[in-house]
């Protein structure tokens, strides 16, 4: 048995007490008054000069409770691993999924080592088979009462994510204390330094006993990185640029290496490259003047033509980014806004093509169907109008300004008023735009509701802009007729920004980004449907009536279908993941010694590791050359829920017997 705080020990000196109490006394018995001592013989009284201890069974039932008491604060715990013998735990093991283990045979390594595991291991034990990658996933269990196999393993296929063995240690220590019996963890993984957590105290899993570690990165494995862009600004010709990175297992004993770099289109070879590729260097190959295909949304393919380690990440598919005009319909009601704001908006959205816009005259019912983003003036004084509200219910956009005009300027209003709050943690990035020289001199009366979030507003306090709360779509409400009288805001530089920023704005609620990296995830509006490389669609038709999400996890080249047509969309590889350098042996000792009960880990256990500086300073630093590496921890059982029972059923007695054995002795026993 073992004490967490053996300095509440101390408090056993406060056994001298009782032992004091029972030794001496300073009881005086009462003198009783006698009729008459004529009839009493007369005797010497019994005189001892020898102290006794008195009372040894209540004596006995103090020193106990005392001595539980101090047990208790102390916090006694005994080794359970010893308790129950090193055959009755709970094993867990882990195989990791991450792309890093496409490279060469880790997977089938990794495999063969789980194997071995499962044969040994599960005809006495309780076994659970979990895969990781940036999650961990239950694959099989011996103890599972849906009767899942353990056979299931040579099913097993590595993924396309990273790793993150802070995500799996935190993970595994959930499972850990949900079981009865001590745990131990075997852990397989090829150990890359860019799995690491952002803090190593994310590591330290205490319910987890036993920590074992089996690499499968035994051969010194090199691999290049390919990225790729294609842009075509001119609309003719097109300019690709490739980014490389090389890494290796070893990054100290390799030398710069030689690539070819091939731009292919339909299967034919517009150009290539060779280039020198230095070690855990960010290389960049620009090829430019490619005369754009003559096909609608041509795709180009840009691949390494040597092979290396990890076959994945060797090409691209990559598409051809043109300038992209946002649709937007300008609404002119019959009693709507006057020409002069029309033409403001219309020329600020069209400034160097940003979007394309429809001017209409009519109501809102008479705007096309596939109309996602909408601007009109209203007389917004009330509330905004009933089929305007239901134009931005239906998942689209809306920026209404304020049509009502102004009562004639006062005298005290000439000089006008400047911008006070902007509310710059919004998304249209307000604070970046400058307004330097806008002034308003007499907006219209506004009154924002209490659902209204006011982005912008003067210096004395008048409202400007306010986003209005919705169900689906985002509704903006500009409190100005710009019509360049109630303020010059249609006039300055600032209007043009300011317009950009909210279309981005509402572009970003209705679109699929162009790219995004395998794992994340990310939000698909309403009406959307997404195709993945194989043409299956990835969401349910009973779904696209709404807002979800959506995680991509593998590579390649998606296709987005909505309102705007159909676009495309890429799914990357995480470029840490194909980094190929692993965790050196001190970083590995400094993760087992938080399972050693012998060794204290180095550093605050809440240290911080920025994986790019330790990438860049490993240099020659030992590479983990680890078959089995073990680390274990004492798994300790509190006994406090033992001993707190005791403690009160001996306070009780000792209660009980002190009230029957010390009470005034009224019968002078």
């Amino acid at each position: 048995m073992s004490l967490l705080f053996p300095a509440y020990l101390a408090a056993l000196l406060g056994l001298a007490l009782p032992w004091l109490l029972h030794r001496f006394s300073d009881q005086n018995p009462p003198e009783e008054e006698f009729p008459s001592k004529r009839f009493l013989d007369a005797t010497t009284p019994p005189v001892s000069r020898k102290r006794t201890l008195r009372y040894k069974l209540l004596l006995a039932l103090r020193v106990g409770s005392l001595l539980l008491l101090c047990l208790l604060f102390a916090e006694p715990w005994i080794n359970q691993n010893q308790l129950l013998g090193d055959k009755q735990k709970h094993h867990i093991v882990a195989i990791d999924q991450s792309l890093s283990m496409r490279t060469g045979d880790r997977f089938s390594l990794a495999i063969d080592h789980a194997q071995d595991l499962v044969d040994d291991l599960a005809t006495s034990n309780s076994l659970e088979l979990v895969g990781f990658d940036n999650q961990v996933r239950l694959l099989a269990s011996n103890t599972d009462a849906s009767g899942s196999s353990l056979d299931v393993i040579n099913d097993i296929e590595p993924g396309y994510l990273a790793a993150d063995y802070g995500v799996l240690m935190q993970r595994i220590n959930k499972i850990a204390q949900d079981q009865d019996l001590p745990v131990k963890l075997w852990l397989i993984s090829d150990f890359q330094k860019s799995a690491l957590p952002a803090q190593l105290n994310a590591l330290y899993a205490p319910a987890v006993s036993e920590l074992e570690m089996l690499s499968v990165s035994g051969e010194k494995a090199l691999n290049v990185n390919l990225s790729a862009e294609a842009a075509a600004p001119d609309d003719v010709n097109v300019t690709v640029s490739a980014s490389l990175h090389y890494t290796s297992e070893n990054p100290a004993a390799e030398q710069a290496i030689e690539r070819t770099v091939v731009v292919e289109f339909d299967n034919q070879e517009l150009a290539r490259k060779n280039v020198q590729l230095p070690i855990d260097q960010l290389t960049v190959v620009r090829f430019e003047e490619f005369v754009l295909p003559a096909r609608a949304d041509p795709v180009l393919r840009v691949r390494l033509l040597e092979t290396d380690a990890l076959a994945e990440d060797n090409e691209q598919l990559v598409t051809i980014a043109q300038p992209n005009s946002a649709d937007i319909v300008l609404l002119q009601s019959d009693a709507g806004s006057n020409a002069d704001a029309r033409v403001f908006v219309q020329t600020a959205l069209e400034t160097d093509e940003f979007a394309d816009v429809e001017t209409l005259r009519g109501s809102v019912e008479q705007v096309p169907a596939d109309t996602l983003h909408l601007v009109l003036g209203q007389d917004v004084v009330d509330s905004v109008a009933i089929d305007v509200l239901k134009f931005v219910d239906t998942g689209n956009n809306a920026l209404v300004f304020n049509s009502m005009q102004p009562e004639s300027l006062s005298q005290a209003m000439i000089d006008g008023n400047a911008i006070g709050e902007v509310d710059d943690a919004h998304p249209l990035a307000l604070g970046e735009i400058d307004w330097f020289g806008v002034r308003f001199y007499q907006l219209p009366e506004f009154q924002p509701q209490s659902n209204d979030h006011v982005l912008i507003s003067t210096d004395d306090q008048q409202v400007v802009l306010v986003e209005r709360s919705t169900n689906r779509g985002r509704l903006l409400i500009l409190n100005d007729p710009l019509d360049a009288l109630a303020s010059d805001l249609p006039l300055q530089p600032a209007f043009v920004s300011l317009m950009r920023s909210i279309i981005r704005y509402f572009d970003a609620s209705t679109s699929i980004p162009s790219q995004v990296v395998a794992g994340k995830r990310i939000a698909v509006p309403a009406n959307i449907q997404i195709l993945n490389p194989d043409d299956e669609p990835l969401v349910a038709l009973g779904d696209t009536s709404q807002s979800s999400s959506l995680e991509l996890t593998e590579p390649g080249l998606y296709t987005v279908l909505g309102s705007r047509g159909e676009q495309s969309l890429r799914v990357l590889l995480d470029r840490q993941e194909a980094d190929l350098n692993s965790l050196t042996q001190s970083t590995i000792e400094s993760w087992s010694a938080r399972y050693d009960a012998t060794q204290e880990p180095d550093g605050d256990p809440d240290n911080t590791v920025d994986n790019k500086a330790d990438n860049a300073n490993a240099g020659v630093t030992d590479n983990v050359q680890l078959t089995e590496q073990s680390a274990s921890v004492v798994q300790g059982k509190s006994i406090w829920h033992w001993i707190l029972p005791l403690l009160i059923l001996a306070m009780l007695f000792e209660s009980l017997y002190a009230n029957r054995r010390l009470d005034v002795r009224r019968d002078g026993s």
